[in-house]
C-alpha cells in the first residue's frame, strides 16, 4: 500500500521524549477495556490468578490498572523509551512487574499457551504493517491458551473514507486539516473495495501510519490467526456493539476480544 515502512517509523515516533511524556501522564482505563476486563473476570471469577501479557502497554497506563489485579503481569513495548518509563513509574510500587522491550511480531521469548490474556490496547496492533499485523496475531495466538482471551482495538476503515472527500462532519470547517490529509496520503489507492489500507491520519500531528481495516474484514483475520469470532465493544464507551444493528462506521475504532481455540 506505501513504499514507507509503517512499523519502522511508528517505532521512532514511540520512541521520542514528548510521546513517552504524553503516555507518562496517562492513567486512565478507557470505558471500553473497563467493559472488556469485566467479561473476563465474570468468565473466570476472578481477576487475580490470572496470567497476563500487556502488548503495546507504552508508559504504563492500563499497568497501573492491571499490576494488582493479575497474579503474573507482563508488560512488553516495542519502543525502548516506553518500558524505560514503566520500570521508573512502577519499580517501587510494583517490584515484582516484569517489562520488557519486544516486538509483537516475535514472542520467542514466551513459551506456547503461556498466557490466560493477551491484551494488545489503545490501537497498537495498527502501528503494524499489513504483513506484522498477521505475524503479530499469529504469535499472540500461540501464547496465549487455547480458550484464553485477547482482547485488542482497531481503527475501522469506513470511518476514515469520508475524510477522503471532505464529508466527515468533524472536518468539514477545517479545510487545511483536511488538505494536508489529502496530500499525505495521495498514494493510496481507490479503497472502494479494498479490506485495509495504511493511513497517514491526525495522531500526533499526523506522525503516524496507522491501519485500517473493514469491518468484513476482521472476524476472518482472526480465524486465519486462530480465534473464534470476536465481540466487539465501542471504545470510548462502555457497552457492547451489536454490527447487525450498529453502524460501525459510525466508530473511528472499536474494541474486540475474542476467545483462542
Amino acid at each position: 500500500m506505501t513504499a514507507e515502512d509503517p512499523t519502522r517509523q511508528n517505532q521512532a515516533v514511540y520512541e521520542l521524549e514528548s510521546i513517552v511524556g504524553y503516555y507518562r501522564a496517562r492513567d486512565d482505563l478507557l470505558p471500553g477495556e473497563a467493559a472488556i476486563l469485566r467479561v473476563i473476570r465474570d468468565d473466570c471469577g476472578a481477576l487475580g490468578r490470572l496470567t497476563l501479557l500487556d502488548i503495546g502497554c507504552g508508559a504504563g497506563r492500563t499497568s497501573e490498572y492491571l499490576l494488582p489485579l493479575t497474579d503474573r503481569y507482563v508488560g512488553i513495548d516495542f519502543a525502548a523509551a516506553m518500558i524505560a518509563g514503566c520500570r521508573e513509574r512502577f519499580a517501587s510500587r510494583f517490584p515484582r512487574a516484569d517489562f520488557r522491550q519486544a516486538d509483537a511480531r516475535d514472542l520467542s521469548a514466551f513459551d506456547a499457551s503461556e498466557f490466560d490474556v493477551v491484551l494488545f490496547s489503545f490501537n497498537g496492533l495498527d502501528t503494524l504493517d499489513h504483513d506484522g499485523r498477521a505475524r503479530a496475531l499469529r504469535e499472540i495466538r500461540r501464547v496465549v491458551k487455547p480458550g484464553g482471551w485477547f482482547a485488542y482495538s482497531t481503527h475501522l476503515l469506513p470511518n476514515v473514507e469520508p475524510r477522503f472527500t471532505g464529508d466527515a462532519p468533524a472536518w468539514r470547517a477545517n479545510a487545511k486539516t483536511r488538505e494536508r490529509f489529502v496530500a499525505l496520503n495521495a498514494g493510496i489507492p481507490d479503497l472502494a473495495g479494498r479490506d485495509w489500507a495504511q493511513i497517514r491520519d491526525a495522531a500526533h500531528h499526523f506522525a503516524l501510519l496507522t491501519h485500517y481495516i473493514r469491518p468484513r474484514a476482521i472476524a476472518p483475520e482472526l480465524a486465519r490467526a486462530g480465534f473464534g469470532p470476536p465481540r466487539l465493544f465501542a471504545g470510548y464507551e462502555d457497552r457492547e456493539l451489536d454490527p447487525a444493528v450498529e453502524d460501525l462506521a459510525s466508530h473511528n475504532w472499536i474494541y474486540l476480544l475474542a476467545r483462542a481455540r
